[in-house]
């Protein structure tokens, strides 16, 4: 697969002309020592290397004699072309290739994300002027400690060096702009351990919860993410993948009554297939099970929604209480909704689903589903829409208005004269994947969907950060030790964390410290950043939402009470699927500036 597809970059690269390399027998005559201007090729004794011109015909790119890094001398240019040596022999190919069988590689952590890599690219052949990034790894699965993106036009692709387990460390660069990690001290090395990741996986020490639902998801969560994760990962997922679960009951449990009950019941849907979801989302599966069990979920404030509304410790997260329905809903899309990120590459603005869970406690059922949160783990969200493209009945309430962050709708964006001010590339971006997500939803006639819209002004919490800077000098001393933590009350969620959190959002830890306004696009999957030439300075986050909702005989029915009441030309927010997505489209396409 990778073979295809650096053939193909190679067929159309300035840096091969056309052909994936010079021949080795050039033909007979004399060389010319001078450049071929026509056909893009280096003269005799001209400096030469990987990322320059080929040499012409006949000629090869030849290391200094005797330097004890030849492939690093060619790498940097300071190769020189000349004939072929005439006792030059080429080494005989293999007949087969035998795999190492001392031990298994494939669960090392480089392995992993290599296997990741290419599973996202699934075979496909890419001609495209962007760069990728393959993992570097060693006969164990390691991670080498240089690593570097592909070159691209003549460019060579930028480097850094990480440790064994993929952390990225400091390093220093050579004269030339290049980077030399086989310098770095095992002391060094070590301190970065202690960042991120554990990829040795066992059961996190979990601080349990108040509520018992809450706690007994959490014990849940902590034991079926290490049986999921022993288990094989499949090649391919199977029709019967997409009905299993995992269930485990607990009865006369009274070791820990505290804070566990005596008799409760734990059920996960479709392991392996949220397992392949989360790898598609780039989700590792102990960062998600840290950001859920590390500490408790916090309760988000009380909305019309009835039912439980969490949000992980790390701010990552969202678990939603739903419906038997609704769970019944998700078994009937999650096949097409999984073929749907395969054909998408994970490049979607749909809900990201990474686990669905039943908890039974006192012989009541609750249903939960996990997805990520739309909005920044550290980025105040100061304005929040909930657009659906219809005007009837369409506007907030002055209770909701009333609220710190209301949830304002339709007709609150138009009178607020709001906009969206991004770039025309970021424009087309998104609306082609969100006419690719529409289609797919108007296939499973699925309606009544939203986009949440998320806005945080850079303006605005510079000046929060400011205030909160004096605040602190001020009555720090007074109060004492103040509550760090991401969801202390007052506290904005601009720079950086004061004590980097483990779990999803430690995969920023590793990095170097965001500024205001600034997010990391691997952890803020939804983030858009505003235009250069925009009059105020935004950080964007937009997400479809509610997507659970198919155009059964309980909606059509409320489609024909809401146009007897409003008639027949209003624009009702429930109506068939095909009309709903066209509608969706064009209020849509209305919301940018540009």
């Amino acid at each position: 697969m990778i073979t295809l597809q650096l053939c193909a970059s190679a067929s159309n690269s300035p840096v091969s002309g056309g052909q994936l390399c010079s021949p080795c027998d050039g033909p007979s005559g004399t060389l010319r020592s001078i450049r071929n201007e026509t056909t893009s090729t280096l003269a005799l004794e001209e400096p030469c290397g990987v990322y320059t011109l080929p040499c012409t015909p006949g000629l090869r790119c030849i290391p200094p004699p005797g330097n004890q890094s030849p492939l690093q001398a060619l790498l940097q240019g300071r190769g020189v072309c000349k004939p072929p040596r005439s006792n030059f022999r080429e080494s005989p190919l293999p007949t087969a290739y035998e795999p190492p069988t001392t031990e298994n590689n494939d669960k090392g952590p480089c392995r992993k994300l290599l296997n990741s890599v290419l599973q996202t690219l699934e075979l496909t052949i890419i001609r495209s002027d962007q760069d990728i990034y393959i993992p570097n790894c060693d006969r164990q699965g390691s991670f080498r400690r240089k690593q570097c993106r592909s070159s691209r036009r003549m460019q060579r692709g930028q480097c850094w060096c990480v440790d064994e387990t993929g952390v990225k460390i400091s390093s220093r660069k050579r004269g030339d702009g290049t980077i030399n990690c086989s310098t770095l001290s095992k002391r060094r090395l070590s301190r970065t351990k202690s960042k991120k990741k554990h990829f040795v996986h066992q059961r996190v020490e979990v601080f349990w919860a108040s509520d018992p639902i809450i706690t007994v998801l959490m014990w849940g969560i902590n034991h079926t993410i290490n049986d999921v994760f022993q288990a094989p990962m499949p090649v391919m997922l199977l029709p019967d993948d997409f009905k299993a679960n995992i269930k485990m009951k607990v009865n006369n449990h009274f070791v820990n009554k505290e804070n566990l009950p005596g008799h409760f019941k734990f059920k996960e849907y479709c392991p392996l297939v949220f397992r392949n979801l989360r790898e598609r989302f780039g989700v590792e599966h102990q960062d998600y099970q840290i950001s859920l069990t590390r500490s408790p979920p916090v309760k988000e404030d009380k909305t019309e929604e009835s039912g439980l509304l969490l949000k992980s410790y790390d701010q990552t997260l969202i678990v939603k209480q739903i419906s038997s329905e609704e769970v019944e809903e998700m078994h009937s899309i999650l096949s097409e909704y999984h073929q749907h990120l395969v054909t998408c590459h994970g490049s979607t603005l749909l809900p990201q689903f990474l686990g669905m869970y039943r908890v039974t406690v006192d012989n009541e059922d609750t249903y939960l589903l996990v997805m990520r949160n739309m909005f920044s783990h550290r980025l105040t969200i100061h304005r929040k829409y909930d657009l659906k493209g219809s005007l009837v009945s369409r506007e907030a309430s002055d209770k909701e208005k009333e609220k710190d962050l209301p949830t304002l709708k339709d007709v609150d964006f138009r009178n607020n004269m709001q906009k969206v001010y991004i770039s025309e590339e970021e424009k087309e971006s998104l609306l082609e994947k969100l006419n690719r997500d529409v289609e797919f939803l108007v296939r499973l006639k699925i309606m009544d969907y939203s986009l949440l819209l998320g806005i945080h002004d850079v303006s605005r919490a510079e000046q929060e950060e400011e205030e909160e800077m004096k605040y602190s000098c001020s009555d720090g001393e007074e109060d004492g030790e103040r509550d760090l933590s991401p969801s202390a009350p007052g506290m904005p969620m601009v720079g950086s964390f004061e004590r980097c959190p483990e779990g999803i959002a430690g995969f920023m830890g590793s990095y170097k410290p965001l500024g205001t306004g600034e997010f990391d696009p691997y952890v803020d999957v939804y983030a858009v950043q505003s235009a250069g030439d925009t009059p105020c300075k935004e950080v964007y986050f937009m997400g479809l939402i509610d997507i659970l909702t198919q155009y059964d005989a309980k909606k059509k029915a409320a489609h024909a009470a809401k146009t007897v009441k409003h008639g027949a030309g209003a624009e009702i927010s429930t109506v068939h699927p095909e009309q709903y997505a066209k509608r969706f489209l064009e209020f849509i396409a209305t919301i940018f500036a540009y």
